[in-house]
Formats: structure tokens, sequence, C-alpha cells
């Protein structure tokens, strides 16, 4: 509904004004009008009126000087100019001015009436679009603490390292020589987190937490000036020391200047934060390390194989090429071990892979230590063996996720068949499903091609199609029927899918 403000110092056009809007336009629900520049000033503020129109030549202070003033005091109306006089110099200054139509008198009644449709159109599709903003922003607010999360998760992983920057990007975050420091503490990890992150939100720290296996991983993006990365953290270790009653282990990796590199920073507070617990330190800190080793251990090597499982897209060539010769042919400590650590690796994946989708069968990949025995000294064969098994548990990730995103996909269509008539979102749907939305929206988008509000408009639409073929409901009925409350936006939305409006539509049947 709208809210109308005529300003003109004739009586009998400002009477026929409203008169029009009153017999033509349901929507506008208040007209309010005023002689001059003056008395609208007075007015405005207490109407807050959504549409004005505005004649410019008038005793006072003319339109254009009234829109001028009304700018200064942020009134949000949308204005319409209608004149005796038809000078360029007055069409300037309006646009200037942002006024959306510029009338000459005397203008004919259909003249006014598309002009205000269309004003009103306008505010319609403008108010959407906020609510939808407004909307967006909300959920991005929730999804936030989960975005981060996962960006964690992504740095740990090594994967998808290109696409950092965007990641950052999209949560406002600009890292300036961002480092890793990695906590183990023998308390409950997620009441450590928390308390954590309260103390680093108090110290005004840019940053990002959560748990990886247990560990709390912090991905530190920007620290105090005139304080290192060291100090920083050895302040964090004090908290932690001074404020638990559980022994904390920390581990640093090097501040990086590239966020690409953050699996670098980690990998090496990972290293420190093992050497910190075999020597029985409390803090460890990867370039004071006295013995130097840039190579990751086995663990973490299984962490990265595993997240090369779960990506399904990409194959472990490098990996496993850089497992092979760095980690067995470089180590003189490892090299007799090779067999039975890669073995060990292998088991690990299955592990992880059991704890991290408990709805695989993984058991039934037999994974056969005589193999490696038997492929001893031959260290194609034993790579060969080794990408074997990889595969197979990639095959398995890959035939459960997509049975599993099936029936997500399903549950949904049913969801919107059952509720397609009513308001319903995404909100309601991750309710239904029990996930997030995020997860759901990106399950939908990868099996279908659509997303979730597409789909649910097709639903909706071909609905609506058949209730006009039956002929036995109105179009405001059927727009109700299918889950709109506005006929007008059921209309446009009709419109947009079909081509035509439901009523030319329903002409043409």
């Amino acid at each position: 509904m709208y809210k109308l403000m005529i300003v003109e110092d004739e009586p009998l056009e400002r009477e026929a004004v409203a008169l029009l809007g009153k017999k033509h336009f349901s929507e506008i629900k208040e007209i309010r009008m005023a002689e001059n520049g003056f008395e609208a000033l007075e007015i405005v503020g207490k109407y807050n009126p959504d549409i004005i129109l505005m004649d410019i030549n008038m005793p006072g202070i003319d339109g254009l000087e009234t829109i001028r003033r009304m700018r200064d005091r942020n009134v949000q109306a949308k204005f319409i100019i209608i004149t005796s006089y038809n000078q360029f110099e007055y069409a300037q200054q309006a646009i200037r001015l942002g006024v959306e139509d510029f009338l000459i008198k005397p203008a004919d009644i259909p003249t006014i009436r598309r002009t205000l449709e269309k004003v009103m159109n306008k505010i319609h599709l403008e108010s959407n679009s906020e609510d939808t903003k407004r909307h967006l922003k909300e959920q991005l607010t929730d999804l936030q603490p989960i975005l981060e999360g996962d960006l964690v998760q992504l740095i740990a992983s090594g994967a998808d390292i290109n696409g950092l920057s965007a990641r950052f990007s999209s949560l406002d975050m600009n890292p300036e020589n961002p480092f890793i420091f990695i906590t183990e503490c023998g308390g409950d990890s997620p009441v450590i987190l928390n308390r954590l992150r309260s103390r680093l939100n108090t110290m005004e720290i840019s940053f990002l937490a959560d748990l990886v296996h247990g560990l709390i991983v912090v991905v530190l993006l920007k620290r105090p000036e005139m304080q290192s990365h060291r100090e920083l953290t050895e302040e964090i270790s004090k908290y932690l020391q001074k404020n638990l009653s559980c022994p904390c282990t920390i581990g640093v990796g090097r501040p990086v200047k590239r966020i690409e590199k953050l699996n670098i920073s980690y990998m090496e507070a990972q290293n420190a934060l093992n050497e910190a617990v075999q020597s029985n330190n409390r803090f460890c800190i990867h370039e004071e390390k006295k013995r130097s080793d840039p190579r990751i251990s086995i663990n973490s090597y299984a962490d990265l194989l595993l997240e090369k499982i779960l990506e399904q897209d990409k194959d472990f060539t490098d990996l496993t090429n850089h497992l092979f010769s760095e980690l067995f042919f470089s180590r003189e400590d490892l090299s007799s071990d090779r067999e039975q650590n890669l073995f060990q690796i292998l088991i690990l994946i299955r592990q992880k892979l059991s704890d991290r989708l408990p709805y695989l069968f993984i058991e039934e990949i037999f994974i056969s230590f005589e193999d490696f025995l038997n492929s001893q000294g031959n260290r194609d064969l034993q790579k060969n063996y080794f990408l074997s098994y990889l595969n197979k548990m990639k095959t398995i990730v890959f035939r459960a996720g997509e049975s599993r995103q099936n029936v997500i996909v399903q549950k949904a269509i049913d969801f919107i068949r059952e509720n397609y008539h009513q308001n319903i979102g995404m909100d309601d749907l991750a309710e239904y499903l029990k996930l997030s939305t995020f997860h759901i929206s990106k399950v939908i988008k990868k099996s279908t091609g659509h997303s979730f509000p597409d789909i649910l408009t097709r639903y909706r639409m071909n609905e609506a199609i058949r209730l006009i073929e039956e002929g036995q409901l109105s179009i405001k009925e059927i727009s109700y029927k299918v889950g709109y409350n506005s006929q007008h936006y059921f209309s446009r939305i009709f419109k947009k899918y079909t081509g035509n409006t439901p009523t030319e539509f329903r002409n043409q049947q």
C-alpha cells in the first residue's frame, strides 16, 4: 500500500489528481495535499509519503527548490514533476534531483495513470530487493561461523589453494602476514576453543579458529603493530597456562606474505607442535627449532590424502610423488620402514574416513600388508599398490556421496511438493532435513544445476498453470493457492516464467 502527496497551488488540479488516485488505484491507501512548497515541507516528515506529485511553478518556493530541501532532510519519496513549462533547464535540474518523471500540463488521465503505475512498480521492486538484501545479510551473519570454520578446514587440507583469496574476500577479510598456531590441550577442546576465541576478540585481533582432528587451529590474520608473532603467541600461551586447569602445548608456523601459502604455515605449526610434545615443552616456533626439517609427518600425509579423496575431482599424483620422493627415499631413518609407513598411512586414512563419514562401508577395503612386503624394493610397484587403494577409497566415497546427495535432493523435492502453498524458504528446508543451509544449497545445485528457490518457483508456476487450465479459480485465488500473498508479485513472476500474464495465459487457453 502506498501514500501519495500532491503539491499543487491550483485547487481544481489538486482535487482532480486526488480523485484519479482514489478511483484507479486501490493500492493508494492515503492521499495528502499541499497548496505550496512551505506547506509541503511542514507535513512531509509527519506523513512520510511514498510518492510526491510536485508542481514546479508555485508561489513562495518553487517545486524544484522544495524537492531540494526535502532531499536535504533525507525524504525518501519518489518525485513526479508536473508543470506547464516544457523547458530543458527544468528537466536538467529534475534529473539531478533524482525525479522519476516529468509531466507537462495538461497531462491526460492515461498518462498520469501510467506514470503512477510505473513509479509504484519501481517502489515494489526496490522493496523486494531490499528485503532480499536484508535476508541475505542475515543469512550471511548466521553462516559466518560455518564459513570461517570451512576456511580453516580448507587451509589445513591444502586443497583449493588458489581459491583462498576469493574466500577471504567474500568474508571481507584482508590478511596481513598471517600465520597459524596449533594448540593441543588436555581438556574439553570445544570449550577451550570458545574461551580462546573470546580472549582473541578482547585483544581485537582478526583471526579464524576451528577444531581440526581434535586440535585447535588458529589462523591469525593480523597482529597488533610492534608485536612480533612470537610475542603474540607467547602472550596467548601464558593466558592458556594461567586460565586453564589442563596443560596446553602450542606449535607456531611462520608468517606468510601470500595467503596461498598458509598451508605451509599450518604444516610448520604441526611439526612445531609435534616437536614441543616430544620434548615436553609448552611452546615451539618453527624457525626456532634446533633441527630444521621441512618435511611433514605421516599423519599429515594421511590428512592431505584424505582431503583429496573427499574432494573427488582431484588426483593423487603430485602428492604421492612428493610422499615417495621426500618422506621415504630422502630420509635414512624411515627408508627401511617404508612399507610399514605406507601401510600405516592407508590405515590412518581408512580410520579417518570412518570418523568423518560414518555412513560409509569402508570396511570392505581390505588393505594387505603382504602386498607391500612383496613389492619391497620396487618403487613403481609400491606406488601402484598405494594408488590402487586410494582410488578404491575414492570410489566408495563417490558412490556413497552420490547416493546420499540423491536422498537429500529427493527429500527437498518432497518438501516442496507438500509445502509449496506456504511461505517456505531454505531455513525451513534446513530445519526439516536437520542439515545446514550451506550444505543443502551446495548439494542441490551440484545435483540439479538449479538453486532451491528456482526449483520452488518452477513447481509453483507449474501448479499455477494447471489451476489456470482447470478454470475453476480466479487469478487472485490461484496466487494464494501456490504460495504468493501478493497477486501483483505472482503475476510478475508468472510472466517472467511463461512470457504472459496469468490473464493473458488464461485467454489463450
